[in-house]
């Protein structure tokens, strides 16, 4: 039975028009969705089921920073089979919920009339020799930059650089209006964090609607007409103090202190603000000129594509990131502070003269397995990744992958002693940079300063490593009081 439209009057340029029957959900856009991003619960976005996408995405969130890996990974594969097989019922019924809603509530469901879908700018200007000339650019623009923000996102720890972009994408590209989206469903709108995001988004489609969309235009006029990229940038700032604050107590204390978590969020706040400057200008700028031109049908595919591209550099960074077994960039920061801590310093030489003066005596299979665990109680998270046995002929000592380290070992002296894939890449003649700690000779003696105490037989060995301001050990790094060994 067809009903004559409800005609509604608005000022809204997305909301005027006529009241029509909702687009019926498609298998085939489910299915594309499942495969292009289902493991952040696109499709379910899709049809509407909302709590359990949250769910997905929170799950995956925790496993890209590295909690409950294994676990999680394989409870969100089990989960994505089983939907694979419930998407043509998921997709029946929530055409059945749009059904009974448009019956009850059609002043819902307003779509835009004629031109009113698009805005002012792309109306009566057709694309000139300069926009079609620069398509692939554009093209390529925006399939990469959401995979370039995965890949920093998992160097740095920094997941907020790939969350953002993905959410432009979704609600851009295939969520749809969200102001539809949050007249149908009001409740949205109340959700705490979730109506600050809807209305930096609605911001950004109203910026746009007036401005036609240019991605250097865009940059310029971040800093004139200000659109809403600083309050996103606000948004980001204020989730990085919170993580600052709660996670303070299991980073920081008792070597470092609330000064160190200052700096440290300054550091990591402009990082974060240049990255999502430069990721999310051009990409929300891209998204919103197919959007707000009519092309909806190449944005989603565009989409689509973007969202498979991520996915795909997102686990090929995360598998390098634990290959590489070296600690995050973040980590790595935190423990070059705990450095230069005397208090740290003391606690590690303690550490490691207990660890020497013990496994000089007695071997096992790996060494830096058994020297990272004895370090677990003092170095947080994967720091424990930058600390490596260098077992040399004549001595027993540990070396310490600091960013930018000085010192060369080579695999005609001195050999990283731990991980297969450490010991492969030496015995292949690869150089690794350290500096030295700690070292024990044969005798079990450990020593903490490079000097003439050191046996000779220890001192010509290291004659292997340059330059020559290598020859310094933990107390010689940090200019400490020497004393005897």
């Amino acid at each position: 039975m067809n009903e004559d439209p409800v005609t509604t009057e608005s000022t809204d340029p997305a909301s005027t028009g006529i009241s029509q029957a909702p687009k019926p959900k498609s298998v085939r856009t489910a299915y594309l969705l499942w495969l292009a991003a289902g493991l952040f619960g696109a499709h379910r976005w899709y049809v509407g089921r909302w709590f359990t996408a949250l769910i997905y995405f929170l799950m995956l969130m925790t496993v890209m920073t590295g909690g409950f890996v294994l676990e999680l990974m394989a409870l969100l594969g089990v989960f994505a089979l089983i939907d694979a097989a419930f998407i043509p019922y998921m997709v029946r019924k929530r055409n059945a919920v749009l059904e009974t809603q448009f019956k009850e509530r059609p002043e819902r469901f307003i779509e835009p009339e004629g031109d009113e879908s698009v805005a002012p700018w792309a109306r009566h200007e057709p694309d000139n020799i300069g926009y079609i000339l620069t398509t692939p650019l554009r093209v390529a623009a925006f399939i990469l930059l959401p995979a370039l923000a995965a890949s920093l996102a998992v160097f740095l720890g920094v997941y907020e650089l790939v969350v953002i972009p993905i959410a432009i994408l979704l609600a851009t590209g295939l969520i749809g209006s969200l102001d539809k989206i949050v007249t149908r469903h009001p409740t949205l709108g109340e959700i705490p964090g979730l109506d600050t995001a809807l209305d930096r988004v609605g911001e950004l489609r109203q910026y746009y609607w007036d401005n036609e969309p240019k991605v250097l235009q865009s940059f310029l006029h971040i800093f004139r007409k200000n659109p809403p990229y600083w309050k996103i940038i606000l948004f980001v700032l204020f989730v990085i103090a919170i993580e600052t604050v709660v996670s303070y107590d299991s980073i920081y204390p008792p070597y470092l202190g609330p000064s160190d978590a200052l700096e440290d969020f300054i550091v990591l706040g402009i990082v974060v603000s240049i990255g999502v400057l430069i990721i999310l200008v051009p990409l929300t700028t891209l998204s919103f000129r197919y959007s707000l031109s009519g092309k909806r049908h190449r944005l989603q595919a565009l989409t689509v594509a973007a969202l498979l591209v991520s996915m795909f550099f997102l686990f090929l960074a995360s598998l390098h990131e634990k290959e590489d077994d070296t600690p995050s960039v973040m980590s790595g920061i935190y423990l070059e502070s705990r450095m230069e801590s005397p208090e740290f310093r003391e606690n590690l030489k303690q550490k490691l003269s207990a660890f020497l003066h013990y496994y000089t005596r007695f071997e096992t299979d790996d060494y830096t397995a058994q020297l990272r665990e004895s370090l677990a109680g003092i170095a947080q998270g994967d720091e424990i990744e930058a600390f490596e046995i260098i077992n040399g002929s004549t001595f027993l000592g540990v070396g310490y992958k600091a960013e930018g380290g000085p010192c060369s070992l080579h695999a005609g002296g001195s050999s990283v002693e731990g991980s297969e894939k450490s010991t492969q890449a030496n015995q292949a003649g690869k150089e690794s940079s350290y500096r030295m700690l700690s070292i024990a000779d044969s005798n079990g003696r450990v020593y903490h300063v490079f000097n003439d105490q050191i046996p000779k037989t220890v001192r010509d060995e290291f004659s292997g490593i340059q330059p020559d301001s290598c020859h310094k050990l933990i107390d010689d790094h940090f200019s400490l009081v020497q004393s005897a060994p």
